[in-house]
């Protein structure tokens, strides 16, 4: 109270300010990181009288938030060099262009075949007609997104507009070394997404 006394509020947010003179008195509220509040009370003799005050939040100022481009990953430079150097079949953002869902990202290209996944698994899968694979003939790709070995089912979280490049080797031994040891014995495919930058 600005002419009275003062009380804490308990943990439900209420107070009490006892054996306060009739007539009208100011309540002044404050909290840490609130805006204080006052409020005439008009208290009469020998009666409580209830009093609801909101505080409001005060306003935080930030500091500038200063954003730099971090640099692309070596992943990416990885991939434009195996590009460049024309190892395994690629796909680049300007190739992708008006490409519209994620299998036509895929459709068209030598030795694959796009197939709808069975048992409710992802809504495709790609196969490989993979050389040298005694009686397996097409099989199923090792997929890795952003150089994490992947499922088919993932893709689905991607649109065409979301890639920088897809990569496709036919053989598991003419895919980069670093995928080899975790692909089956079928080809590879690397799906390389905008995410990835910076990495």
């Amino acid at each position: 109270m600005r002419d009275g006394g003062s009380a804490s509020l308990n943990a439900a947010g209420t107070f009490v300010v006892p054996n306060l003179p009739a007539g009208t008195q100011w309540v002044s509220v404050q909290a840490i990181g609130r805006q204080a509040a006052e409020q005439a009370v008009d208290l009469k003799s020998g009666e409580a009288t209830m009093v609801s005050i909101t505080l409001e939040p005060v306003p935080v100022t930030l500091d500038p938030v200063r954003v730099t481009v971090a640099p692309r990953s070596i992943a990416l430079k990885e991939f434009e060099e195996r590009r460049r150097l024309g190892l395994g079949y690629t796909r680049t953002a300007a190739d992708l262009e008006g490409v519209r869902t994620m299998r036509a990202v895929f459709t068209g290209a030598p030795s694959v075949r796009v197939e709808r996944a069975r048992g409710g698994v992802g809504d495709f899968q790609i196969l490989i007609d993979s050389p040298g694979l005694a009686g397996q003939g097409w099989c199923v790709a090792s997929l890795f997104i952003d150089g994490f070995k992947a499922r088919f089912e993932q893709l689905s979280g991607y649109q065409p507009t979301d890639l920088i490049g897809v990569e496709i080797y036919q053989r598991v031994s003419s895919a980069p070394l670093q995928y080899q040891s975790t692909a089956s014995g079928c080809g590879v495919v690397l799906v390389w997404t905008k995410y990835m930058e910076g990495r």
